[in-house]
């Protein structure tokens, strides 16, 4: 299903582009081309978890019913989706109703891209020698800076909407707390301290805009 979904995202950005070089404007089958890729993320939740930020013990057990998919052919995968989330978006321009569900999607991207990971054996297999170790390498960094750019997303859209939805700074530091877990198993403390602060600040920024919030509807 997520590649069939991916494959008709394809088919709906070739009739855009005709339109668009046609007759000079976008085609409703845009919007079925985001409607798609939705669907095929929708199913890479299904079957690796949606969850952000958990101890790969939450959804092990759904990892290892995938144990037969390559680090080759997840990655593949990940490329696929993240090349075509990026055309939907310059489909769709700056100026758009849908530039917030663009963190929301780019957001749950992060989220199946790092489940997809199986943490367990990324430990052990952690070394130059041992079989995919190039590809499980470029999907790690390639999870961290998703998880980052959700983060950041997440962080921007709080920061820009008028009523500054505590949700969206919330779910802004989970994208940061899942980014530190990933540095906790390629024990990189460095990294992993630096998010410890930088939650902690963000964190503290939220409690002070809710208080502020209650003072006001006092």
């Amino acid at each position: 299903m997520v590649v069939t979904n991916l494959n008709l995202v394809s088919y709906y950005l070739i009739l855009n582009s005709l339109s668009m070089t046609f007759l000079g404007k976008r085609s409703e089958t845009l919007n079925d081309a985001r409607k798609a890729c939705l669907k095929a993320i929708i199913c890479l939740e299904k079957l690796v978890s949606d969850k952000v930020d958990a101890p790969f013990s939450e959804y092990e057990e759904k990892v290892k019913k995938i144990s037969g998919l390559s680090d080759e052919a997840r990655y593949e995968l990940l490329r696929k989706v993240g090349f075509t989330i990026d055309c939907i978006i310059d489909g769709f321009g700056d100026n758009t109703k849908w530039q917030w569900h663009w963190v929301e999607i780019e957001g749950r991207f992060a989220t199946v891209a790092k489940n997809l990971l199986n943490l367990k054996t990324y430990r052990v297999g952690n070394d130059p020698r041992s079989k995919g170790y190039t590809t499980r390498v470029k999907h790690m960094r390639l999870v961290l800076v998703l998880l980052q750019k959700a983060a950041d997303g997440y962080r921007r859209k709080y920061e820009l909407s008028t009523d500054h939805r505590l949700d969206d700074i919330k779910m802004a530091i989970n994208y940061l707390s899942a980014q530190r877990r990933m540095y906790n198993v390629l024990g990189d403390n460095i990294n992993y301290e630096s998010l410890k602060k930088k939650i902690k600040i963000w964190q503290a920024r939220a409690e002070a805009d809710q208080k502020l919030k209650n003072l006001k509807r006092a």
